[in-house]
């Protein structure tokens, strides 16, 4: 986009974009495949842009996000579940190759909350 467009015309673009995606991420989850995590970054992202900028999300933009809020559902409880230490300390000797993808959903998780606090 250059800079001589209206800001207007961005954000339809951006619309235009976010809608585009937002049917490519429902018709990935419709197949029954892993949405990239690329994909769901960028239409969040996209989302808060319009959101910032007073857009209204297109339906198609409101029914991925909510799709894949409830797809995070199980990965988000599952890193809220107290783990016993034996199990903390074999993750940490783990190899990441070794772990199943839901476990290595849950320590990515678990090792920003470690931060935090």
């Amino acid at each position: 986009m250059s800079d001589g467009q209206p800001q207007s015309e961005r954000l339809a673009e951006v619309m235009r974009l976010a809608t585009s995606l937002a049917y490519r991420v429902l018709n990935t989850q419709l197949i029954g495949s892993p949405v990239p995590p690329y994909q769901a970054n960028a239409l969040v992202e996209a989302a808060r842009l319009l959101h910032e900028n007073g857009v209204d999300w297109p339906p198609g933009v409101t029914e991925a996000l909510r799709r894949l809020t409830e797809a995070m559902k199980p990965a988000l409880q599952a890193a809220n579940e107290p783990e016993s230490e034996e199990t903390l300390a074999r993750d940490d000797h783990a190899s990441p190759n070794s772990m199943s993808r839901g476990h290595k959903v849950k320590r990515f998780i678990k090792s920003f909350r470690k931060r935090k606090g």
